[in-house]
């Protein structure tokens, strides 16, 4: 009786055994896996990092082009007044010249 009973717990050491020996394994894969998503984490975030700094860049860069824009409308505006100017002052020196020559022909 006492060898049965021993026989019987010993094979019942032996499957606890094994299943340890189960668990073991498979703890070790998850241990394996979650290394495994630190790194792709890590790359993720370094990915992240790494596009959140060129959004800001491509953010200081729209800024700077919306300023040089700004610039380049107000230099546009400054030539078209310039032009307007230059051709107020056409028209009214062929006019001086249209009437000098008029009084010219007066005088002769």
């Amino acid at each position: 009786d006492f060898e049965e009973r021993y026989i019987i717990l010993d094979e019942q050491k032996q499957g606890a055994d094994q299943e340890i020996r189960r668990n073991h394994s498979k703890i070790q894969e998850l241990l394996l896996t979650i290394d495994k998503n630190r790194d792709r984490e890590a790359q993720l975030l370094g990915k992240l990092s790494g596009t959140q700094a060129e959004i800001a860049q491509k953010k200081k860069d729209l800024k700077r082009y919306a300023f040089e824009l700004q610039r380049a409308k107000i230099r546009y505006d400054k030539l078209n007044d310039l032009k307007d100017k230059t051709l107020r002052n056409q028209k009214s020196a062929e006019e001086t010249r249209d009437n000098m020559i008029g009084e010219i022909k007066k005088i002769r």
